[in-house]
């Protein structure tokens, strides 16, 4: 399969993954490698989301472990830098709606105890 075809076959597959969990998509149209779009648009939000596939991603051995180590209940990730780099979230795209919960949820409770301590 030539690459091209594997790269749409990825951002199809990606899409599809993105609206399994609600969120709406689609492949955006490539410009000769145009740096300024993304691979896919997830709409309402300022993602720029690249697609990417390779046989072995030898960081998903970190999540491997970060799964085979995790209590019962929680979500494994992976945060990760290059030396004094900037720091990375490697998560599974279907946690991805519990962590934003979760955030919202943290936020809220936040800002609740800020307005009861005012």
């Amino acid at each position: 399969m030539n690459s091209r075809r594997k790269g749409k076959r990825l951002e199809l597959d990606a899409c599809r993954a993105l609206r399994a969990l609600g969120f709406t998509c689609q492949r955006t149209q490539q410009y000769q490698g145009s740096g300024s779009y993304g691979d896919v648009e997830i709409a309402g939000t300022t993602l720029h989301a690249e697609v990417k596939g390779r046989r072995a991603i030898n960081m998903l051995r970190w999540m491997e472990q970060a799964d085979r180590d995790r209590r019962p209940g929680t979500k494994p990730i992976v945060l990760m830098r290059e030396n004094a780099g900037p720091w990375h979230l490697l998560l599974r795209l279907e946690d991805l709606p519990r962590v934003i919960e979760e955030y919202m949820e943290g936020r809220r409770f936040t800002d609740e105890r800020a307005k009861a301590t005012a």
